[in-house]
């Protein structure tokens, strides 16, 4: 055999054989997906100091998947007051009123140190509103009182009347009010009355850490905001009509403003541990456009009696309720978004924390009685508490 056939023959096997070794070698290389990452569920395996002490800050920086939770109890501040309206009303629109919420949050980070995270709450309340009981002309309703002796209710003396299966009085405009076992109208002003959710969606880097340890992590991304205000008067005259019968009026004027915010914004989670300690502060700032819409409407209720005090009679009951008002208006708003919070290392993966939050939208939201597209701001400020897992 010749020298150039051995030569050829042996670089034919040598290639054969590092085919056949690069292919069992493919099969045990991870796949070239950006998701394909441990995520490693061991989250309640204990922790202790001096692991944590030996820990390089690029390592307390997790990767894979995280998420939290936290309760929040913020306090908003009220709407404006159209003075012309309401001159004594200046005094509602100073303070704020307090409101319960929840905040989710849920993310990666990719060994590489980039990701993706969004957030979500959900704030009902406040409903601050001021309450005036007024007693009704005929002041009890004799038969609800004393209960049934018709009907399937059962018990009690009185005069007899249709009832419930539960012994109740009714239609139920015609009962005593509850708890009180009289006639009465509770009045409600709304104060301060809304709910408030957000959600966003964020690309997030994260930096490397600096000399002592604090490491960054800017962020970009898109938010929605959305808040709706509640506001309501009620007022109650009493006169004669032209027969000089008795008449009570009720009146109720309410509207709703919901304002629909999106846009854009930057900001960025910065957050240092020390032992079993973890100190972080996120920040936010936002162009939103928002897409308003108010609803209002009033009605009256004017009910005639033959006398004044108990037993008196209902001769007549007139309802008058106005078309509902539906209006459009389009607004910018800016604000920020502030976030700290002091974080304990319970076990491996799961921390307990408590911080604060500070969310201000800036002019450009519709908010209280004022009929016109109006731009006034809200504020959300205080304390939050909750865990985080992996973060």
């Amino acid at each position: 055999m010749s020298v150039r056939k051995l030569t050829f023959g042996l670089l034919a096997a040598a290639a054969l054989l590092a085919g056949q070794r690069g292919v069992v070698a493919q099969e045990h290389l991870p796949v070239a997906d950006p998701f394909h990452f441990d995520p490693d569920f061991r989250w309640f395996e204990p922790v202790y100091e001096a692991d944590l002490q030996d820990m390089k800050p690029s390592k307390r920086a997790n990767t894979g998947w995280y998420g939290s939770y936290d309760r929040m109890n913020l306090y908003f501040s009220r709407p404006e007051v159209n003075i012309l309206l309401e001159p004594n009303g200046a005094d509602h629109a100073n303070g704020f009123d307090s409101g319960w919420g929840n905040r989710l949050e849920l993310g990666y980070m990719l060994e590489k140190n980039s990701g993706w995270s969004a957030t979500y709450l959900n704030i009902t309340g406040p409903n601050a509103n001021e309450t005036l009981l007024v007693e009704r002309i005929d002041r009890l309703n004799q038969v609800d009182f004393a209960g049934p002796t018709t009907g399937t209710g059962g018990g009690g003396g009185g005069t007899g009347g249709d009832f419930d299966s539960f012994g109740q009085y009714y239609p139920s405009a015609d009962r005593n009010l509850p708890y009180f076992n009289e006639r009465l109208y509770e009045l409600q002003d709304s104060i301060n009355v809304l709910d408030a959710s957000s959600f966003e969606i964020n690309k997030t880097w994260r930096m490397e850490p600096y000399h002592y340890g604090g490491i960054l992590e800017p962020m970009i991304g898109l938010r929605y905001f959305g808040v709706t205000d509640y506001w309501q008067r009620e007022r109650y005259n009493r006169g004669v009509d032209i027969d000089t019968n008795p008449i009570e009026t009720l009146s109720h004027s309410g509207a709703s403003s919901k304002n629909n915010m999106f846009g854009g914004q930057l900001g960025a989670h910065y957050f240092k541990s020390f032992n079993r300690i973890t100190y972080s502060a996120d920040f936010r700032a936002f162009a939103l456009a928002n897409f308003q819409q108010h609803r209002s409407f009033s009605e009256q209720i004017v009910t005639t009696y033959d006398g004044i005090g108990i037993g008196s009679t209902v001769l007549s009951e007139q309802l008058t309720r106005n078309t509902l008002t539906y209006e459009n208006n389009d607004e910018f708003v800016v604000g920020f978004d502030v976030r700290g919070e002091l974080s304990y290392q319970l076990t491996r993966q799961f921390q307990l924390r408590g911080g604060f939050q500070m969310i201000d939208l800036g002019r450009g939201i519709w908010r209280g009685e004022i009929s016109d597209p109006n731009d006034q701001s809200l504020v959300m400020l205080g304390a939050t508490f909750g865990f985080a897992i992996n973060r």
